[in-house]
């Protein structure tokens, strides 16, 4: 899978410049956002980011937010909609892959995720520490 290798190269990076720019000057506003608490707390995050950042959060955003954080079964079907429940999809990928590919992809990106906090599903990778 070189797309895994490529990819945690990018991501990578990205970890090392967000990191490298968190003590640079304290007038930039940076904010770690995890997929996984945003699909499930989406209330709750997008306060935190907002606040972060500086903004209000609004009541039209808090109606944005409910909005497309609860579908219908139509809404489901619909691939291009944007109206998804964060529930249902948040580990959808688990289903998606199969073992092997989520074993490779935890050996070519074992420190990234190691440094991000992620668990191990198939690999020992998380008993040890990063290389």
């Amino acid at each position: 899978m070189w797309q895994s290798r490529a990819l945690c190269a990018q991501i990578r990076s990205d970890i090392d410049s967000f990191e490298s720019g968190t003590g640079l000057i304290k007038q930039i506003r940076l904010h770690r956002l995890y997929y996984e608490h945003l699909a499930a707390n989406p209330v709750i995050e997008a306060q935190r980011l907002f606040s972060t950042l500086g903004l209000e959060y609004t009541p039209s955003v808090s109606e944005y937010l409910k909005n497309h954080t609860t579908a219908t079964l139509e809404d489901l079907k619909n691939k291009f909609s944007t109206k998804r429940k964060p529930e249902l999809v948040i580990h959808s990928w688990k289903q998606q892959l199969s073992r092997n590919d989520i074993a490779n992809i935890e050996e070519k990106c074992r420190d990234v995720l190691l440094r991000l906090g992620y668990e191990f599903l198939v690999s020992n990778a998380s008993k040890t520490s990063a290389a």
